[in-house]
């Protein structure tokens, strides 16, 4: 039996839905697709099935966002945060310790070592001098010359103070001006020294004899020491006779040329005739300067002091009538 479209009319077969109705249906979605694209920025695409104009809520959205940076919280220590002017004067002050540091453990056994060169040059003055000499370092031979400079500042003192209890109610009035021995002391003694080896180094260049001024203050320093312990033996001698200090005295300066013209003949080349006139020339030049200067601080002293004492006893004895 034959159908027709209720509303158009149209003739239909069995089972066939009429145009007209298929077009006045509404159109249905389409599925949503689980598995949309992503876009660059990290968000879904829209679904092609979408109606123009909707939008997707945030908790719709696929969106991968980024965790937020971690801040670097750590902070530098004190000590690193310091300025760079704290970092130089803190290296200044930790080099300039360690300078000290050495320069103190340097002196100290350089002051052992000199201990232990008093007896081989007291043995052998004029190998162990050259030995000395080879090493071409003056410390040795400055500290010998330092060491006779305080032995006669203390032999001068201890002399002072005899004269002035010998001279028992004057002692107390004449003043001793300390100042001007101290620095007399040390200009006889280790000026004239230096400027000795000095004298040897130039005399000897002036003769084309070969030497350096290490080597000269060696060979200073060596009878600076033979000095030195005949001054402490005839002190020693001293508190016992006088004669006899001044006799022993007399002797024993006799060896101290030789002493120190054997030293130099072995630290120095060059002609051997030579070496005996720079040698000669170097020690007159220094007996003229030791004589000069010993005549100007003597002169000075002696006539101070003599002036106190007079002005003193006249007022003494003036006060007493």
């Amino acid at each position: 039996m034959a159908k027709f479209c209720t509303k158009c009319g149209k003739r239909l077969e069995e089972g066939e839905v009429c145009s007209c109705v298929r077009q006045a249906a509404p159109p249905q979605p389409e599925a949503v697709q689980s598995n949309a694209p992503v876009s660059a920025e990290g968000a879904a695409a829209p679904q092609q099935g979408a109606v123009a104009g909707d939008q997707v809520s945030p908790q719709q959205t696929n969106a991968y966002q980024a965790p937020p940076q971690q801040a670097n919280t750590y902070q530098a220590p004190p000590q690193q945060q310091a300025p760079n002017g704290q970092y130089a004067q803190g290296n200044a002050r930790t080099k300039e310790a360690e300078w000290v540091s050495q320069k103190g453990s340097q002196v100290l056994s350089e002051t052992k070592n000199v201990f232990a060169e008093i007896l081989p040059l007291l043995k052998r003055p004029v190998t162990h001098t050259s030995k000395i000499a080879l090493k071409n370092s003056k410390a040795v031979g400055a500290e010998f010359i330092g060491a006779k400079a305080v032995i006669v500042l203390l032999i001068m003192l201890f002399i002072i103070s005899k004269i002035k209890e010998a001279m028992g109610l004057f002692g107390g009035i004449v003043e001793i001006p300390y100042v001007n021995l101290i620095l007399a002391a040390l200009l006889l003694t280790a000026g004239l020294d230096c400027l000795e080896a000095l004298l040897l180094k130039v005399f000897s260049g002036v003769l084309n004899i070969l030497t350096n001024t290490n080597a000269m203050f060696t060979v200073v320093g060596t009878r600076a020491l033979y000095d030195a312990l005949i001054m402490v033996v005839t002190s020693i001698f001293a508190l016992v006779s006088a004669q006899l200090a001044f006799m022993f005295y007399g002797i024993t300066s006799l060896i101290l040329p030789y002493v120190q013209f054997g030293g130099y003949r072995e630290v120095v080349q060059g002609d051997e005739d030579k070496k005996v006139y720079a040698f000669f020339i170097a020690k007159a030049c220094m007996l003229i300067i030791i004589y000069f200067v010993f005549y100007l601080f003597t002169k000075d002293l002696f006539m101070g002091i003599l002036k106190g004492a007079i002005s003193n006893g006249l007022g003494n004895m003036g006060s007493f009538f």
